[in-house]
C-alpha cells in the first residue's frame, strides 16, 4: 500500500511539473505579410497561417489545407463568416475562422498580391418578440428592420445571419479577380485594364468606388463593382511609377509609389497631387494602413510614418527593434497592428507589433516561424539559435534573454549569423557557436557568456557541425555532413 501511494505521489508530481511549462515572450522572427482579427483571434500570414487567441502571448500554426508550395500569404480578408487568404499560388478560403483552409478552384496559377472587400458585412439578428434587427458596423449598433412583418401577435424569431460582400484580388500579371461568394470561386474582371495586365499591387474601396494600383500603369478605378475599369492618372508623373499601396480616409485617397513618394486625391481620383512633406519625393513606399483617421506609411528603407492631415508626415519610433520594413497593417477595436517584413540586411526586426494609443507606445507580440535549433544557458544568459529554413541572408538567427527579461534581444556582440546549428558553454563563461552559412561555416568563440563573439578562424566549407562538447582543454565537434566520410568527430585543444 505504501509503495502504491508513493507511485501515485510521483505521478502527481510529474503531472504537476509538466503543467508548469509555458511559452516565453519571443523569439520574434518571421516576415509578417498580412494581418486580420476575427472572432477575437489575431491571425497573421507569413509563409504559413498563425493564430493567437490571447493577444499574442502564444501562437499556433493553423495551416491545415494550405499546400507546402505557398511561400507568402500576402492578404487576409473576411466576408461574412468566411476568411480568405491570398497567396503566391492562389486563393484559399476558410469557413471555421482559419482552422482549416480550402483552395479556391482555378486560382492555383495566380500570384495574388492584395485583397479588398467592398462594403461592410451586414449582420441580421432575429429576436424573441421584437422582430429583426440589422447592423452594418460589426454589431456596435442595431436598427429595427420590421417593415412588412406582422408584429401582432409577436413573433418568436431567433437566430443570427451574416451577409458577406464582394472580394477583389489583384494578381501579378493576370489582372483583377472578383468573388461574390466569399472566396469559394472567382471570375476575371479586367475590362478597361491595360492588355498586358500589369501587376496589381494594391486595392482599396472609397464609397462605391474601387481603386486599383498597378505596377507601371498608374491608377485605375471602377464605379460598377469591377465591371469596367478606367485610368485616373491626372497629375501623376509621365511614367506613372508603380503604385505600391493605397489608403482611404473619408474623401482622402492616398497612394504610395516605388520611387515617387506619396500622392493624394480629394476628388475621387480626378486629380492627384504629391504630399511628400516629411517624405522624400523619390522614396519607395512599401505599404500603407489606416487607424481611425490616421494614415500610416512604411518605406523600403525602414521608416514608419504617420499623418493626420494627409499632407505632412512625421516619423513613428517603435522601441527595442527600430530598423525594419513594415509590410502589413490592421486596425481593430482601437488597437492597431503592424507586421514587420524583416527581409535581408539591414533589417533586424521581425514579428508583430501592437499599439492601443495610436503609436505613442508599442508592444511586440510575436511571432516565431523558424525552428529553434539550439538552446544554452551561460552566466544567467539564455541563448537561442534558429534554423533559417528560408536560406535568405540577413535573417536574425541568434537571440538572448534572461530570467528577468521580458523580450529576446539579438545582434549579440555584433554577431550576424544565418543558421546556428551548434551552441555550447563550459560553465565558466566560455562558449562556442557554429554558424552554418552557404559561403562558409564558421566556428565562433565567446569568453563572456555569449555577449561578444569572435571567429576562431575555423571555416568548415562542407561540414555540418551539430554538436559541441568540452572535456578538460579539449573541444569536440560532431558533424553530420554527407560530404565527409572518414570522420564525423573533430577534436581541438
Amino acid at each position: 500500500m505504501k509503495k502504491a501511494f508513493t507511485l501515485l505521489l510521483l505521478a502527481a508530481l510529474c503531472i504537476n511539473a509538466f503543467a508548469q511549462w509555458k511559452p516565453t515572450n519571443g523569439l520574434f522572427a518571421g516576415a509578417i505579410h498580412s494581418i486580420i482579427k476575427s472572432n477575437n483571434e489575431i491571425i497573421v500570414g507569413t509563409n504559413q497561417i498563425y493564430k493567437s487567441a490571447n493577444n499574442g502571448k502564444t501562437w499556433s500554426v493553423s495551416n491545415n489545407g494550405i499546400t507546402g508550395s505557398v511561400t507568402a500569404i500576402r492578404g487576409l480578408a473576411k466576408s461574412g463568416t468566411y476568411l480568405v487568404a491570398a497567396t503566391d499560388v492562389g486563393a484559399y478560403y476558410s469557413t471555421d475562422n482559419g482552422n482549416n483552409w480550402t483552395p479556391s478552384p482555378g486560382t492555383s496559377a495566380l500570384n495574388i498580391w492584395c485583397l479588398t472587400v467592398k462594403g461592410t458585412d451586414t449582420l441580421f439578428m432575429s429576436t424573441d418578440a421584437n422582430g429583426i434587427y440589422k447592423s452594418v458596423d460589426h454589431g456596435i449598433s442595431w436598427t429595427a428592420k420590421n417593415t412588412g412583418i406582422n408584429m401582432s401577435p409577436a413573433l418568436d424569431i431567433r437566430g443570427l445571419a451574416v451577409k458577406g460582400h464582394d472580394i477583389y484580388a489583384g494578381s501579378d500579371g493576370y489582372g483583377i479577380y472578383k468573388s461574390t461568394n466569399q472566396g469559394t470561386s472567382w471570375s476575371l474582371v479586367n475590362i478597361g485594364l491595360p492588355g498586358s495586365y500589369y501587376g496589381v499591387n494594391s486595392m482599396a474601396v472609397s464609397g462605391t468606388t474601387i481603386y486599383a494600383g498597378t505596377y507601371g500603369a498608374g491608377m485605375y478605378k471602377s464605379i460598377d463593382n469591377g465591371g469596367t475599369w478606367a485610368t485616373v492618372n491626372n497629375g501623376l508623373p509621365g511614367n506613372y511609377y508603380a503604385v505600391s499601396s493605397l489608403a482611404v480616409v473619408g474623401t482622402n485617397i492616398l497612394f504610395g509609389t516605388y520611387g515617387a513618394g506619396i500622392y493624394r486625391s480629394v476628388n475621387d481620383g480626378g486629380l492627384w497631387t504629391a504630399v511628400n512633406n516629411g517624405v522624400s519625393s523619390s522614396e519607395d513606399i512599401l505599404a500603407m494602413g489606416v487607424n481611425g483617421t490616421t494614415i500610416y506609411a512604411s518605406t523600403l528603407s525602414g521608416s514608419l510614418l504617420q499623418t493626420t492631415n494627409y499632407t505632412n508626415w512625421s516619423g513613428v519610433s517603435i522601441p527595442t527593434y527600430t530598423s525594419t520594413r513594415f509590410e502589413s497593417f490592421f486596425s481593430s477595436g482601437g488597437v492597431f497592428y503592424v507586421g514587420a517584413w524583416g527581409y535581408g540586411a539591414p533589417e533586424k526586426s521581425y514579428g508583430l507589433y501592437r499599439t492601443a494609443d495610436n503609436g505613442a507606445t508599442w508592444q511586440q507580440i510575436g511571432i516565431t516561424d523558424y525552428p529553434v535549433s539550439v538552446l544554452e544557458v551561460s552566466g544567467g544568459n539564455i541563448l537561442a539559435g534558429t534554423n533559417d529554413i528560408t536560406g535568405n541572408s540577413g535573417r536574425v538567427s541568434f537571440f538572448k534573454t534572461t530570467e528577468v527579461d521580458t523580450t529576446w534581444t539579438y545582434n549579440l556582440g555584433g554577431l550576424a549569423t544565418d543558421n546556428v546549428t551548434a551552441l555550447k558553454g563550459n560553465g565558466s563563461g566560455i562558449m562556442y557557436l557554429f554558424n552554418d552559412e552557404s559561403t562558409g561555416s564558421i566556428l565562433y568563440r565567446s569568453i563572456n557568456n555569449g555577449l561578444n563573439w569572435t571567429s576562431t578562424g575555423y571555416n568548415a566549407q562542407v561540414y555540418d557541425i551539430v554538436s559541441i562538447a568540452f572535456a578538460g582543454t579539449n573541444i569536440y565537434l560532431g558533424d553530420n555532413s554527407p560530404y565527409y566520410s572518414s570522420s564525423h568527430v573533430f577534436k581541438f585543444r
